[in-house]
């Protein structure tokens, strides 16, 4: 959760917490005129940087159940998603 998100539900950080970094990158496609009257494709790239907490950071939030899926499914799960092959040697 970012500072302001724990702020809107009236919560605090722990003291003494530090914040963790996350990039978000993506790409914007736009239609520009150009002179001719003609149009062009533009494609924008853009990465945005958070400060973020963990929800163990944060002082009065209820209790987080964990997730019942282990990190390798999740990591197999993502790989075939992404249309990937995984060979182990």
């Amino acid at each position: 959760m970012t500072f302001k998100q724990v702020k809107e539900l009236g919560k605090n950080v722990c003291k003494g917490e530090r914040a963790n970094s996350v990039v978000y990158a993506k790409t914007i496609t736009k239609t520009e005129e150009q002179d001719g009257g003609s149009e062009e494709w533009r494609t924008i790239p853009f990465v945005k940087a958070y400060a973020v907490f963990n929800v163990e950071q944060i002082e009065g939030l209820p209790e987080v159940e964990e997730a019942t899926v282990l990190r390798s499914d999740l990591s197999t799960t993502f790989c075939e998603l992404q249309k990937m092959e995984i060979h182990v040697r």
